[in-house]
């Protein structure tokens, strides 16, 4: 009698299964929001640096008669080519060329921006990962004109503050990825600084904010706002040393955030204005 009334200790095989299969599924429920969570916060962590580089940019500007930070090598003369050195010139350095520092770098090294680290997304590849340096950093002032005296060459479109982002009105003369061609180019908000472009077969290992099917790039622009462009990862313009695919995928991520973007990048996002201001 004293054997039936023993009470049981522990749980049974089964008990501990339906256990283990309970907690289970409220993993697999979790994990997804957990990782959602966790990629939005290096979202907005890498929105927050980006805004920091716009205000410093303005710090700068102030203090500079109006001028950002020049781009590598370029000290002003005539035949000073953007293009010229492509891997080098959009991201940032901190000494070259007898350069006291070029975009982001200038502002690192007259301590308006911290570091080195404020140049690029927390999610960048570091440097045992790529052989690319402008897929680690973020890219600023990008945007390129051409200029056809005293020879062709690419410069900077907008290098101060007041003005930036504005476009001709009306048509100009326009080169692209395919040929010189009279165009109008829209008028939208324009990006002073971003996430790195790369994108293509290595590139895709540089996208810094990818999630599943989806990828965003963060553009700030110059009035101080950071916002994101999503599109599909099978979108791709893979801009290794070619100017016009690195224009193309900015120019799409700018129409996808002003709502006029009309089909993915391939050469009709690039209009680079020919001797117009």
């Amino acid at each position: 009698m004293e054997s039936k009334m023993k009470k049981r200790n522990g749980f049974t095989l089964v008990e501990l299964l339906v256990v283990i299969g309970i907690i289970a599924v409220l993993i697999s429920m979790l994990l997804p929001a957990l990782n959602r969570a966790r990629q939005q916060a290096r979202l907005v962590e890498c929105s927050a640096k980006l805004r920091d580089v716009v205000v410093a940019s303005h710090a700068y500007a102030a203090d500079n008669k109006g001028w950002l930070p020049p781009t590598r090598g370029d000290r002003g003369q005539a035949d000073y080519d953007y293009a010229s050195n492509f891997r080098n010139n959009h991201g940032w350095n901190v000494t070259a060329d007898g350069d006291i520092g070029s975009n982001i770098g200038r502002l690192i090294f007259r301590k308006y921006l911290s570091d080195f680290r404020m140049t690029r997304c927390p999610l960048a590849l570091s440097s045992d990962e790529v052989d690319r340096s402008f897929d680690q950093d973020y890219c600023y002032n990008v945007h390129v004109k051409v200029k056809t005296t005293p020879v062709r060459a690419t410069k900077v479109w907008w290098q101060k503050v007041s003005g930036f982002g504005k476009t001709p009105y009306g048509p100009v003369n326009c080169a692209s990825g395919v040929a010189d061609a009279i165009k109008q180019i829209p008028r939208m908000d324009r990006a002073l600084a971003c996430d790195q472009m790369g994108n293509g077969s290595f590139g895709a290992r540089a996208i810094t904010h990818q999630h599943g099917q989806w990828k965003y790039y963060n553009l700030a622009f110059i009035d101080g706002s950071v916002r994101s462009a999503k599109m599909r990862s099978n979108i791709t313009r893979d801009p290794i040393n070619n100017w016009a695919r690195f224009q193309d995928m900015l120019g799409y991520c700018e129409a996808i955030i002003n709502g006029t973007a009309t089909a993915p990048p391939a050469n009709n996002y690039n209009l680079m204005p020919i001797d117009a201001d």
